[in-house]
């Protein structure tokens, strides 16, 4: 055994460096999605960034785009991730079209050679890049624009949270604001979960970062892979408020 494979949700920073000194060998963090099979970033034994998702691999090309879709070529920015690969699937088999039919290829999806994944990415200075969260995930709030892993990778590692995840939803005044959702720990109560976020957060986010609201959950909503399906999680809050 010379490493260890993520490359299903993003890997927090924190739980891979404290899996690393506890098992002793790394976790390789990586990116893919079922539209390319393949990886589209990988970290490597010999080049690794924790937080991050690597670098593309061989025959994968990539591409950041804002919201003008304009392409985005300096470091430090977020964009809209597109990948262009010689495996890209031709489009989606759609369950009621006949059998011949010619494959489903939506425009927001598949821009001529160009695929829209879906997700938000910053690349670094090093060429490393940096998974935002999905395009429908990101947080607005007061006009700025936040990543929900900053909000729940900083309380990676406290004892009375199982697990949370950060949404956006609307204040009784029509403004935007953040909720964060909380499981805690079997061994701790729901308000000690809660206090302890709270505490974390205010020492390591700035203010606007901070969630307005806290939510208690048995569990989060996950798809069959395991990823968090945060717009259930928006749903209901919506159900909720009426």
């Amino acid at each position: 055994m010379r490493c260890y494979v993520s490359a299903g949700e993003r890997l927090s920073p924190q739980i891979g460096l404290e899996w690393e000194k506890l098992a002793g060998l790394p976790i390789i963090d990586a990116m893919s999605c079922s539209e390319l099979v393949n990886k589209i970033f990988t970290n490597t034994l010999s080049e690794r960034r924790a937080g991050s998702s690597g670098r593309p691999v061989l025959g994968v090309e990539v591409r950041l785009i804002d919201d003008d879709g304009a392409e985005i070529t300096q470091p430090g920015r977020s964009g809209l991730l597109e990948v262009r690969a010689p495996f890209l699937c031709a489009g989606y088999r759609l369950a009621e079209a006949p059998p011949h039919a010619p494959a489903h290829r939506p425009p927001e999806r598949f821009r001529e050679e160009w695929f829209a994944t879906g997700n938000e990415y910053v690349r670094d200075e090093d060429g490393f890049y940096h998974h935002c969260g999905r395009s429908d995930d990101m947080l607005k709030v007061a006009g700025l624009w936040v990543s929900p892993s900053e909000i729940e990778d900083a309380l990676a590692g406290i004892l009375t949270i199982a697990e949370c995840a950060a949404v956006s939803s609307e204040s009784a005044a029509g403004l935007s604001e953040i909720v964060l959702y909380i499981v805690a720990a079997s061994s701790a109560d729901g308000e000690t979960a809660v206090t302890a976020a709270r505490e974390q957060l205010a020492c390591k986010l700035p203010t606007f970062k901070l969630p307005r609201q806290y939510a208690l959950a048995a569990e989060l909503p996950r798809t069959a892979t395991g990823k968090i399906q945060r717009h259930k999680l928006r749903a209901e809050l919506k159900h909720q408020r009426g």
